[in-house]
């Protein structure tokens, strides 16, 4: 129930659903900062949106989801220039989330990546098929890299990367297939 301005109670009614609503559905989640990525805030909540998801449409991919990485992984790959969206991902669970068909890999095997992984960016994700998800230091870009080197730019950032799976999870728009598989697209 409401409390009025003059202090009495009363149900509320169906145009006051946007006074209950949550910080995402009230449009305080998911705007943009200065850098035009999300926040530290936005980040935990897309985790919480998806695993939610996972829980009731995909439970056996949950214990995929690793525990946060230690700190001073996350220290080091800051301090190398990744994103600070993707090292708050890494502080929600290092690693194991399926996007599509790529897997998010832990902070140790992404900080290997920035010396062994394609020039001016990281690997961030690992596919079935031999392509990987990559994010551009400089820009921040993230990028689908496959077997011969080759990239097509997917996301203008990893937070919108990231918010983006979150909405087709939400809105049905994917469908878990099995581990050979990942996820295709419906509706």
């Amino acid at each position: 129930s409401f409390l009025w301005p003059r202090g009495r109670w009363r149900r509320p009614s169906p145009r006051d659903r946007g006074r209950e609503m949550g910080d995402f559905a009230a449009g305080k989640m998911g705007t943009t900062g200065p850098s035009g990525d999300i926040g530290e805030d936005d980040v935990v909540q897309v985790f919480k949106d998806i695993e939610q998801w996972l829980g009731s449409k995909a439970p056996g991919l949950v214990p995929r989801l690793r525990p946060p990485a230690d700190p001073q992984s996350l220290s080091e790959l800051a301090a190398a220039g990744v994103p600070q969206t993707l090292t708050w991902a890494l502080a929600v669970h290092d690693g194991g989330l399926v996007i599509w068909e790529y897997t998010m890999m832990p902070a140790a095997d992404i900080q290997q990546g920035l010396t062994q992984g394609p020039p001016g960016a990281v690997t961030f994700a690992q596919g079935l098929d031999g392509a990987n998800l990559c994010v551009d230091l400089a820009s921040k870009t993230v990028s689908v890299v496959d077997a011969d080197g080759d990239r097509r730019e997917v996301a203008s950032s990893f937070g919108v990367y990231l918010q983006s799976w979150r909405d087709s999870l939400l809105a049905n728009k994917a469908e878990f297939m099995d581990e050979d598989t990942g996820f295709i697209e419906v509706g």
